[in-house]
């Protein structure tokens, strides 16, 4: 395992929520437009197998964009 010094792990940290709180708008911007999941209910449930649980939205705005 590598070890990273203090200033490293802050900006590694930084940047994995970054492209998880992207990756999670992408996955919801996405699923508007697939006509296979057209109720709320079940694009919710399909987005949810999608989104991480790490990032800057979750979990405080994860429900409110879901």
């Amino acid at each position: 395992m590598v070890s990273l010094n203090e200033t490293s792990a802050c900006v590694m940290d930084d940047l994995l929520k970054f492209e998880c709180d992207m990756r999670t708008l992408n996955v919801i911007n996405n699923s508007f437009s697939i006509k296979e999941i057209g109720n709320a209910r079940g694009r919710e449930s399909t987005r949810a197998k999608f989104i991480t649980n790490l990032g800057y939205l979750y979990p405080d705005y994860m429900d409110k964009l879901n």
